[in-house]
């Protein structure tokens, strides 16, 4: 066992009753492999291609990210049940319910920065499932993608109802810590949310 894990487990037994587990879990990510973690200042902004110019039909779009995010690339399998791929609609779903269905607005914005955007995601594709668009030829649903192809991250739309596997990754917004109070006897309204990543929002 290692001199970390040794460590680790001795400050665990020895943690009191009732002890902070937001701490602990703060300890054991310290000995977890690291992921690929994307930082980016957002501003809001319109498309930088607009595909209704080019034959589609916007159905759905959420607000942008705006400001300083730390984002986190994950799957949308459910790797304890095996799965190596879901139908893009189910994707949909579940990127909503992680909070991780960022829009092409997004999607533009890290492909402006894809010198920023970690090596070791190379091997993935991102999906931006805050956009959807309609083409008027197939009547298919499609979604942006980000991919790397060739040298460089390429911009694509996936149809909807494509199946996507194990290289596909959706990007999380770490929630944010409460701003410390301006004066010392000042304190948080309870339950205010004010320290929560909550958007992207329909527009």
């Amino acid at each position: 066992m290692s001199g970390k894990k040794e460590n680790l487990l001795k400050w665990v037994k020895s943690l009191p009753e009732g002890a902070d587990l937001g701490e602990l879990w703060a300890a054991v990510r310290k000995l977890l492999p690291a992921d690929p973690v994307l930082k980016f200042c957002f501003r809001n902004r319109q498309f930088i291609r607009d595909f209704g110019a080019e034959g589609y039909h916007l159905i759905k779009n959420v607000r942008p990210q705006v400001g300083e995010v730390v984002m986190d690339a994950i799957s949308f399998l459910n790797l304890n049940e095996r799965e190596t791929s879901i139908k893009g609609e189910e994707m949909v779903i579940r990127s909503e319910g992680l909070r991780g269905n960022l829009g092409q607005r997004d999607c533009e914005k890290l492909l402006a920065g894809a010198d920023k955007i970690p090596e070791g995601l190379r091997k993935y594709y991102l999906v931006f499932t805050g956009t959807v668009w309609v083409y008027s030829v197939d009547s298919r649903r499609r979604i942006p993608c980000l991919i790397w192809h060739k040298g460089c991250w390429n911009m694509w739309l996936c149809p909807l109802d494509a199946d996507f596997g194990m290289r596909g990754r959706i990007l999380v917004p770490r929630r944010m810590p409460p701003p410390p109070p301006s004066r010392p006897n000042d304190a948080l309204p309870s339950g205010s949310g004010a320290h929560e990543w909550q958007g992207p929002y329909e527009l």
